[in-house]
């Protein structure tokens, strides 16, 4: 019997194998799947025959089987339930998993990859131990603890991550892994180790331990994590609920990256307004640098009013990115922050941001129209070059915000693309450099439609009462402009009329 505790299960069926009985015990088969029960209403994947597994190749494992109309939830990988499958090379597990049982997948020496679900939270006795072909492992945060022997000669094993929800690793847990070269631990706090042999002395001298950058001086000097002769900070702080964050002060955090060039993120991510971490918590104030480059699978982003900066290229070449909501309480949107988010279509920024750096949304190719908050008051270069489809542009500020050159917009922009801007200030922005230079620009104060002259968020009869009154007392104000010709006339009350009877 090997020389460490398993769990009573693996003690009693090893007990068995030493007997040399050939055992066989399942519930259910169905799906080429060995389940036993576990409740009236879940099961666990197991074996036909322990010393004659039948697994074999690529398997899949469902999240649920119905036998004699009853549905059953898998909910774990059972004992010994691959073990000595020596053609298994690969298995897709259900996020219905909690558990990977003592001995699981032992001694699968053609397993050559598996991910774990984040539903799992349990790793057994020997899970995965002589699985001499698997290359990498990548240990999900729900995990809290790694048993013995759970990657034990895992002879092929390059790199390891341990996710941040990991808080022990038990004896000889990763011992005979003799190709690790890189081990990365998520956890904030340095997770226990009983002694020194989880991992081998070999390992502890030449594999490299990259951890959290708030963290560093903890693993230098904790329990056996000190023995690794090279120990680096990551770019983040902390990892919490699938988001990296990097201190910015004693209590705020940005969010950042784990690595730049790793896509992390994906879908649709919601960024939380505070995040507590060793009983301290943080308030999110930013997006940092590069904190979302290049995440072409990242489809929307929920963004908390306390992010006050969205810096440079926080979300450049976000491809698949469609919508962003800017709060009212950022104030800076960096250098190619938004650039080449070839899927967004429509972006408004808030009033409270004053400066819009530059490439902020260069090559949005889809844009279709972007709104300028009051309190804009410069663009930078080439801010919205490269956007073609742009046919709307809403400029809110009293004062036409500065541009250093022509080049903030396209020239097809300029000459297609019409610019609505505050109706008392449109002589100015028909003055002002750059600005100028758009063909078709409205002044209105209520939106899109320079119709409405009378500033009621309506356009009816009101506004050709309106219009008539400015004609017989000459106000030539430019708001009652409705059809942007520079005069105030009975055609400025014929565009309106037709406005009526078109809508």
């Amino acid at each position: 019997m090997k020389n460490h505790l398993l769990s009573l299960k693996c003690a009693l069926l090893a007990i068995v194998l030493m007997s040399g009985i050939h055992v066989s015990a399942y519930d259910f088969y169905t799906g080429g799947i060995y389940y036993n029960k576990l409740s009236s209403n879940t099961v666990e994947v197991t074996y036909k025959d322990i010393m004659n597994n039948a697994y074999s190749g690529n398997v899949t494992i469902p999240s649920s089987i119905t036998v004699n109309n009853v549905t059953y939830t898998v909910k774990g990988i059972g004992v010994y339930a691959f073990y000595l499958c020596t053609n298994l090379t690969g298995v897709s597990l259900p996020n219905t998993i909690t558990i990977i049982d003592g001995c699981a997948f032992e001694k699968c020496s053609k397993l050559t990859g598996i991910t774990i679900p984040n539903s799992v939270t349990t790793l057994g006795v020997d899970a995965f131990a002589s699985c001499t072909s698997l290359q990498s492992i990548d240990i999900p945060n729900s995990v809290t603890k790694i048993d013995q022997l759970a990657f034990a000669g895992c002879s092929a094993m390059t790199t390891a991550t341990i996710g941040s929800g990991v808080t022990s690793i038990a004896e000889k847990a990763f011992s005979g892994c003799s190709a690790l070269t890189s081990i990365t631990c998520m956890a904030a706090t340095p997770p226990t180790m009983k002694n020194s042999n989880c991992f081998d002395a070999s390992t502890y001298s030449s594999a490299t331990l990259n951890v959290p950058g708030g963290s560093l001086n903890a693993y230098k000097s904790a329990d056996w994590w000190r023995m690794f002769n090279s120990i680096n900070a990551l770019p983040f702080d902390f990892y919490v609920n699938g988001i990296y964050y990097k201190k910015t002060s004693n209590n705020t955090v940005e969010v950042t990256y784990r690595d730049i060039m790793a896509e992390d993120y994906s879908g649709s991510v919601t960024i939380p307004s505070s995040i507590k971490v060793n009983n301290v918590t943080y308030s999110v104030t930013a997006i940092g640098v590069y904190a979302m480059y290049m995440c072409k699978n990242l489809t929307s982003i929920a963004l908390p009013n306390t992010i006050t900066k969205i810096d440079g290229c926080a979300f450049e070449k976000c491809s698949g990115l469609k919508m962003v909501a800017i709060p009212n309480s950022v104030t800076t949107l960096g250098i190619d922050a938004f650039a080449s988010c070839t899927g967004l279509t429509m972006v408004v920024i808030p009033n409270s941001v004053t400066t819009v750096g530059d490439l902020a949304f260069y090559n949005c190719t889809a844009l279709t129209s972007a709104t300028i908050g009051s309190g804009v008051t410069s663009l930078g270069d080439k801010a919205f070059y490269g956007c073609t489809a742009l046919n709307t542009i809403i400029c809110s500020a009293k004062t036409p915000p500065t541009m250093k050159t022509n080049n903030c917009f396209s020239s097809s922009t300029y000459n297609s693309a019409t610019l609505y801007v505050p109706r008392t200030s449109l002589t100015a922005y028909k003055t002002a450099d750059w600005w100028r230079m758009f063909v078709s620009i409205f002044g209105t104060d209520s939106g899109y439609d320079p119709c409405d002259v009378n500033g009621d968020g309506e356009v009816n009869i009101a506004d050709i009462n309106a219009l008539i009154n400015a004609i017989l007392t000459n106000n030539d104000d430019p708001v009652y402009d409705a059809n942007d010709d520079d005069e105030v006339n009975i055609a400025d009350i014929n565009f309106v009329i037709k406005a009526i009877l078109n809508s």
